[in-house]
This record gives C-alpha cells, structure tokens and sequence, in this order.
C-alpha cells in the first residue's frame, strides 16, 4: 500500500480475532470518517456482490 508511514505485518491470529469478537459482539458498522473512497459511496461497508446480508 502505498503513502503509509509505518508499515508493519500484525502480529495477530485467527483465535485472536475470535476471542474479540466474543467480547465485544456485536461490532456495529459505522462509518468513521477517517478515508475516503475515490470510487465508491461513503456509506460503502462492502464491495461483495451478490449476496442479500444487510448490517444492521
């Protein structure tokens, strides 16, 4: 990616995720400002198409 300042690999895991995810789900889509999208809505939480999932 280009333009980062630090770039770094997270040192983390799967299992990592998922005990987050346990802790503090649901995690609520939220918009949060900080990019923005050249090509695409600001509202635009996923580019997959195809499937009817709406986040609530």
């Amino acid at each position: 990616m280009s333009h980062l300042l630090i770039p770094h690999r997270a040192n983390t895991s799967l299992n990592t995720l998922r005990a987050y995810f346990a802790e503090f789900s649901p995690v609520p889509p939220k918009v949060e400002g900080r990019i923005t999208a050249t090509d695409a809505p600001q509202d635009l939480l996923s580019q997959l198409e195809g499937y009817d999932y709406e986040f609530r």
